[in-house]
């Protein structure tokens, strides 16, 4: 019966607890205060709450309420250690919200723990057996009094668990302590392990120009829904440059995901550069062209009269990719002015041509629409005419030494979903999804 009476009054003073910390004020007006408060904690937490000590936790990054919430029990002597007894039981109030966004407010960094794919693999199975990332988010972040357990020190957490385990810590609602009990010999380890490892997956992407509005449109909400953070690089689909996705494939840079004309990613998918089964089909993009913002629109509505605008333009540019390439070795003969335009008309490197023409630096360019669209300084004068113009789609694939072969899947077929159509439409392309 004693027992019984310890166990439900610690559960309603942790609640009381709870309720307690929920109230206080959290703002990051406290940071700076919490910062120079923090001093003390320095010596075993380390500078910013960046802990190297295996056995003492890492703050950086921890939920604001989790903090407060465990110093409120060291200070009330519901949670037993000495040395934190001590120094919470000085605290006030202020100095729990203080020091609390202070902590949540800094980067915890790149874990340097590493374990391996077998371990990885048993750690993701029992992760989601036991639900840990129901509660604590599917990528152990945590929320609210739920604490951040990414990248936190494996010993820690081993050490937490077991106390668990043998209800020797104190416990918010009993869960983490019910949760334990059903752990089996070894799981403590695995999951600890697999945990202290764990980052959040950061995609690489590199993205063509004509998909890359609609990209950077889509990629906040992306990051939003699944928590996965991307990193964006942009390059031609093709061409010299050093920043041409082939290129870059080809000496071996960190990517996951490419985003390119769909003839070049073929391309790439047949050297075995892309995961089989990986592309996705986004968008059809045409070919349109612009003058500067200001000057006469020249009729390009029939063959005849683009053929005119070309010959009696000064300067012409169009770029070193899909378009470019189109215009040069194709869209030239069947127009009958290749000689014509070889001394003024010129292929434009890695700069977008919208940028040249609103430069002054060529009269009339040409280029896929959705790329002149994300220009200032131009004005766009129509799309080719349907007898010449050239429809360029753009894909994604999923890159096949990619880190993170999964979450770049997800990436995937998140571009390509119909609900996103309505996006990628606004940038000037013809989205595949939705299309009957």
């Amino acid at each position: 019966m004693t027992s019984v009476l310890h166990r439900w009054f610690n559960r309603r003073f942790l609640a009381f607890a709870l309720v307690f910390v929920a109230q206080l004020p959290f703002a990051w007006a406290g940071v700076a205060e919490g910062e120079r408060k923090a001093e003390v904690c320095v010596a075993c937490h380390g500078v910013a709450g960046r802990s190297s000590q295996p056995d003492i936790p890492i703050l950086a990054g921890q939920q604001a309420q989790f903090i407060a919430t465990q110093l409120y029990l060291f200070r009330e002597g519901r949670r037993v250690n000495p040395a934190m007894n001590a120094i919470a039981g000085n605290l006030t109030n202020a100095d729990l919200k203080d020091l609390s966004a202070y902590f949540a407010s800094q980067s915890p960094g790149k874990t340097e723990a590493k374990i391996s794919a077998e371990l990885k693999e048993k750690g993701q199975q029992l992760a989601a057996s036991y639900h840990c990332n129901v509660c604590h988010t599917p990528q152990f972040k945590g929320q609210q009094h739920i604490p951040r357990l990414a990248g936190q020190h494996a010993q820690y957490l081993k050490v937490q668990l077991t106390h668990y385990k043998n209800s020797t810590r104190a416990d918010m609602d009993g869960q983490m302590t019910s949760s334990s009990q059903v752990l089996q010999p070894g799981d403590i380890d695995i999951l600890a392990d697999y945990i202290a490892a764990y980052q959040d997956p950061e995609i690489v992407v590199v993205s063509s120009g004509g998909f890359a509005e609609a990209y950077k449109e889509l990629a906040p909400e992306f990051e939003k829904k699944t928590g996965h953070h991307l990193v964006s690089n942009w390059g031609p689909s093709m061409g010299n440059t050093r920043n041409a996705i082939p290129a870059r494939l080809a000496r071996n840079e960190t990517i996951d995901v490419v985003i390119m004309v769909g003839g070049a990613l073929d391309d790439l998918m047949q050297q075995g550069q892309l995961l089989p089964g990986s592309k996705q089909v986004l968008a059809n993009s045409p070919i349109a062209c612009a003058v500067k913002q200001g000057s006469a629109k020249p009729d390009i509505g029939t063959v005849e009269k683009l053929r005119n605008t070309f010959l009696n333009a000064k300067s012409v540019a169009f770029s070193d990719s899909a378009s470019g390439e189109y215009i040069k070795n194709k869209l030239m003969d069947q127009l009958g002015i290749k000689e014509q335009m070889k001394d003024k008309a010129r292929q434009i490197p890695a700069t977008p041509v919208g940028e040249i023409v609103a430069k002054g630096e060529a009269e009339f360019g040409c280029q896929q629409r959705s790329e002149l669209m994300a220009v200032k300084g131009i004005d766009i004068v129509g799309l080719l005419p349907a007898e010449v113009q050239l429809v360029t789609p753009f894909s994604a694939a999923v890159v096949a030494s990619s880190r993170f072969p999964k979450e770049s899947m997800e990436l995937v077929k998140f571009l390509s979903a119909a609900e996103n159509a309505h996006v990628i439409e606004a940038t000037g392309l013809e989205p595949i999804a939705g299309k009957h």
